[in-house]
């Protein structure tokens, strides 16, 4: 592309923001009192975009309501993890997204404790 200039755009829906106060509360937060930030620092979700240093927006309310596919903060033997939910039958497992590392998946066990904190909705990356 030597040569080509990209030129930005933004949709219809962006226009008519010019000038005014960005609020992530009100483009990212449904549910205030029951939605929490937490910073990230494992590597385990890297291939899904959670970084080390990653903040993520995880929402308790939706805790009970987790399902295959969500990313969740778990409590797991009391020890917090961010992991993908994996949910068949009678087996649980929590699922890592780093190809890299090859991290095995955490199949719960009888006897080992579960508790999903929330559901992560949202994540925000510093770039610079």
């Amino acid at each position: 592309m030597a040569g080509k200039s990209v030129q930005p755009r933004f949709s219809p829906a962006v226009q008519g923001y010019e000038g005014k106060a960005l609020n992530l509360n009100a483009q990212l937060i449904k549910d205030p009192p029951a939605t929490f930030v937490v910073q990230i620092d494992v590597d385990n979700m890297i291939d899904v975009g959670i970084l080390p240093g990653s903040k993520v927006l995880v929402n308790r309310a939706k805790a009970s309501k987790a399902k295959t596919g969500d990313i969740v903060l778990a409590v797991v033997d009391h020890e917090f993890v961010i992991s993908e939910l994996y949910k068949r039958g009678k087996v649980i497992r929590l699922l890592s997204n780093n190809k890299a590392m090859d991290y095995l998946p955490i199949e719960l066990t009888e006897g080992q404790q579960l508790m999903i904190w929330g559901v992560v909705e949202h994540g925000i990356n510093r770039y610079i």
